[in-house]
C-alpha cells in the first residue's frame, strides 16, 4: 500500500467538548505578546478590507461618472 495514514488513538476519558475546545479557551494565562500579535494582525486585516472597499466604491463611482457624461 502507498501511504498509511496514521491515526492518534482516542482516549475514553476524553470527552469531544475537551477536544473542541480552542487553544485559547484551554490556556488559563494569556501572553501579552500574543495578545499584541493578535491585535497588530486584526488590525492589517482591517486595513486591507479597508482599502478594497474603498477601491471597489470608488471605482464604481467613476464607471457611474463616465455613463452619466456620456449620456449628456
Amino acid at each position: 500500500m502507498a501511504g498509511k495514514v496514521n491515526l492518534p488513538e482516542v482516549d475514553s476519558d476524553k470527552t469531544n467538548v475537551d477536544n473542541s475546545k480552542s487553544q485559547f479557551t484551554q490556556n488559563k494565562r494569556l501572553d501579552l505578546n500574543d495578545l499584541l500579535e493578535r491585535m497588530k494582525t486584526k488590525k492589517s486585516k482591517d486595513l486591507k478590507n479597508n482599502i478594497v472597499l474603498l477601491s471597489a466604491v470608488t471605482i464604481i463611482l467613476i464607471i457611474i461618472g463616465i455613463t452619466v457624461l456620456i449620456l449628456l
